[in-house]
């Protein structure tokens, strides 16, 4: 119910001011918060989000929990915006999310289902104020069990998730992009990972998705394969394959890529040196615009002198001009990077990037393209 807050100012963050407590006593479990996060529309802390959850483990390896989250608008903003609507009530919540979830590990079984259900009392209107969300309630199911013995390993996850579009909770994907079709609003889905291991040096991957929009002509569809040879503590090789298809997505009515990879890496002691590069043909057709079909080569050149301090060097080049990309064909970016004080990392980047959809940590945003210099400094206290 919340994963993860989003905060598009700074990237990816979980960003809530307030309090955070959890108890655990024998087969019991629990944590409670109350805070204020970041809104999206008028970047206040003005809304007040709550909500706890307890868990249960009744059996070895078996847990069940049960969770509440609710959200407040700021009283003086509800009840001088909602303009008298009858399903707002000044005082109460702009919407609630009850579920709750089940999780079994037993000998080679790992297994979890969770489900959640989403009541909105109100919205958010840019003109309006607080207005009536009759009719917008939601839910969300999602399942997945994987089975692994040693040096062979298979994960099976599904979703179906309907009106589900809470800003502060990050659905899985379950699509090899890792990029969910439209934030869970009326989406299904399944995906499955094969992973075989015979002796340690080797590793061959094998994986496939499929997610569309349930009320929604949006589908993605994606196969991935790859082969990994370890030379343990020196080099490491792997040579793969991807191919996704996707339709009424973001400003795309029919996007397919598909091509090789390969990933090396090789130490020197501390140091190392590691390539990540593509070969990809394109078809793009932006809604209500052209047609582009070109090939895409790109690498990411990373050379680290000891774990704290890296250079990576990126390009990009296509085969011709790409009109979705106000008709550039060449992007490379140099990115030096250095942790220092184990608490504190310094980046500083150059050069051109094209933008498009950035995913970490399950949320996934949009970056615009940029052209300069680019200087980044993270704390963690």
């Amino acid at each position: 119910l919340l994963r993860a807050e989003e905060d598009d100012a700074v990237r990816v963050d979980r960003d809530i001011d307030g309090a955070h407590g959890s108890l655990a006593w024998r087969a019991l479990d629990g944590q409670a918060f109350v805070g204020r996060p970041r809104n999206d529309a008028t970047y206040e802390r003005d809304d007040l989000l709550s909500g706890a959850e307890a868990g249960l483990r009744p059996l070895p390896g078996l847990r069940l929990s049960g969770a509440y989250v609710r959200l407040d608008a700021d009283p003086a903003d509800f009840a001088s915006r909602h303009a008298g609507n009858a399903e707002l009530a000044v005082g109460g919540p702009a919407e609630e999310l009850v579920g709750g979830s089940l999780r079994l590990t037993r000998g080679v079984i790992d297994a979890v289902f969770d489900g959640a259900k989403r009541f909105v009392w109100g919205v958010r209107d840019p003109r309006a104020g607080w207005i009536g969300a009759r009719g917008r309630d939601g839910e969300a199911l999602y399942g997945a069990m994987s089975l692994g013995v040693p040096g062979y390993t298979l994960l099976v996850e599904g979703k179906r998730y309907e009106r589900f579009d809470a800003p502060y909770s990050t659905l899985p994907p379950v699509n090899q992009a890792g990029i969910p079709l439209n934030g869970g609003l009326d989406e299904r889905g399944i995906g499955g990972v094969a992973t075989v291991s015979p002796v340690p040096e080797w590793i061959c991957r094998a994986a496939a998705s499929w997610a569309d929009g349930r009320d929604d002509p949006a589908r993605r569809l994606s196969y991935q394969g790859s082969v990994r040879r370890d030379w343990l503590g020196s080099a490491a090789l792997e040579l793969g394959a991807e191919w996704t298809e996707e339709r009424e997505i973001a400003s795309h009515a029919y996007r397919r890529y598909y091509g090789p990879t390969i990933d090396a890496l090789r130490y020197f002691g501390r140091s190392s040196f590691s390539l990540h590069g593509r070969l990809q043909r394109w078809i793009n057709e932006i809604r209500g615009g052209a047609r582009d079909e070109y090939t895409e080569i790109g690498a990411d050149l990373t050379f680290a002198l000891d774990p704290a301090r890296a250079a990576t060097l990126a390009v990009t080049s296509a085969s011709e001009p790409i009109d979705e990309y106000d008709r550039q064909d060449l992007w490379v970016t140099l990115e030096l990077a250095w942790n220092f004080a184990y608490c504190h990392d310094l980046k500083l980047k150059f050069g051109r990037e094209r933008g498009g959809i950035v995913c970490s940590g399950g949320i996934c945003h949009y970056e615009p393209p940029f052209s300069g210099v680019k200087l980044e400094l993270t704390s963690r206290l």
